[in-house]
């Protein structure tokens, strides 16, 4: 089924309502479209979106615990729809520019956002009708993100958080990089996100090189392997305890 009139087009996400197993949402770039499946095929439903604001390209998105929807922008905008694609408003607490929007995961008192400057941010439901959402807490999850001088090949300078999951327990969540970096965050239902404490941000398993593996060579007599890569890093793994 054809979601855009332009060729070409990016898709960008795809997901089922949680609470409406007949109604699909499409996003991409200049893509916004609800469908509803009806006697198995599926049948596009109007939105008013483009009579509000010129086309975006959309990003992520995720439904809320309230039956929301939250759709991210490239340039930093969180937009926020009722459950049957009426646009509401663009959240006064978006990052706005520069800050891109590239993933979301939906937790009970909001959701988290994740894009460029490593960087991810956790929004609360707000008492305030006028915002509906407030930002209560950034986590930088690679510190030196926005200072790398000479980016291995293949990387950009600044990683960007690619993916996010909250646990069932939503007392953490994991984030992956544009680095090839996994990390575990212990942050939500604690008392860190009313606090100006700094979140603890742990690799999964262990760090990896950033970008290219060069070279490569291993010990005779001891269960390690030594790596160099294009990040002008020598790190050496023992293959035994699966650590660096």
């Amino acid at each position: 089924h054809g979601v855009s009139d332009r060729k070409f087009a990016a898709i960008n996400g795809v997901s089922f309502n949680p609470t409406d197993s007949q109604q699909v949402t499409v996003i991409g770039d200049g893509i916004f479209r609800f469908f509803r499946v009806h006697d198995g095929t599926f049948k596009a439903q109007p939105t008013q979106l483009t009579n509000r604001r010129d086309a975006q390209n959309y990003t992520c998105h995720t439904w809320l615990s309230d039956d929301r929807l939250v759709v991210g922008c490239d340039n930093g905008d969180i937009l926020l729809f009722d459950h049957v694609g009426d646009f509401k408003m663009a959240l006064p607490c978006s990052p706005g520019e520069p800050g891109s929007t590239l993933c979301m995961a939906m937790y009970t008192k909001g959701f988290l956002c994740g894009g460029s400057g490593s960087t991810v941010r956790v929004f609360e439901k707000s008492d305030d009708p006028k915002e509906w959402f407030r930002l209560v807490k950034e986590i930088k999850l690679e510190v030196n993100a926005n200072q790398t001088s000479q980016p291995a090949p293949g990387q950009t300078a600044a990683a960007s958080v690619v993916s996010l999951a909250t646990a069932p327990s939503e007392e953490s969540f994991a984030a992956t990089t544009s680095h090839q970096q996994l990390f575990q965050v212990q942050l939500l239902n604690s008392d860190l996100l009313k606090s100006d404490d700094a979140a603890s941000v742990e690799h999964i398993l262990t760090s990896n090189h950033v970008g290219s593996i060069l070279g490569m060579d291993s010990c005779a007599r001891k269960p390690l392997v030594i790596t160099c890569g294009a990040d002008k890093s020598v790190r050496v793994w023992n293959y035994l305890e699966k650590n660096c």
